[in-house]
């Protein structure tokens, strides 16, 4: 509540509607609140309840940037990728892992190797 008494201070009419109101615990608060500011200013409970309430505001209309397309998301699991790597002469354990963006652990993990030590030739797993 404290925190909400703060907002209101620092915020217009019309900024209140928009930030709290769409929150239905927060928009029963200040109903309430406007009830009873209504109460000291002597109106009856029967006049109150002739006042009009507030709308429900509708939440704000989403606008698409033009030109953006989302990040790709290179974390993301992709089918596409190979099921196995031959291992080419120059090629440590960390190029390919990183290649496939795996980590070292996982590609070991994978292959059941106990060291780092890979060999030209050698078939390794990827998933």
């Amino acid at each position: 509540k404290y925190a909400l008494a703060k907002k209101q201070r620092d915020l217009t009419e019309e900024e209140k509607e928009k930030f709290f109101l769409s929150d239905k615990r927060v928009r029963k608060e200040i109903i309430q609140q406007q009830l009873n500011r209504r109460l000291d200013r002597g109106y009856s409970k029967e006049e109150i309840e002739l006042l009009p309430v507030p709308p429900n505001p509708e939440p704000p209309k989403f606008t698409p940037v033009p030109g953006w397309k989302p990040p790709k998301l290179d974390n993301v699991k992709n089918n596409s990728s190979p099921a196995f790597h031959v291992v080419q002469e120059g090629e440590t354990i960390y190029s390919i892992a990183k290649k496939y963006n795996l980590a070292v652990e996982k590609l070991k993990q994978l292959n059941n190797l106990v060291s780092d030590e890979i060999y030209p030739g050698q078939k390794l797993k990827l998933r």
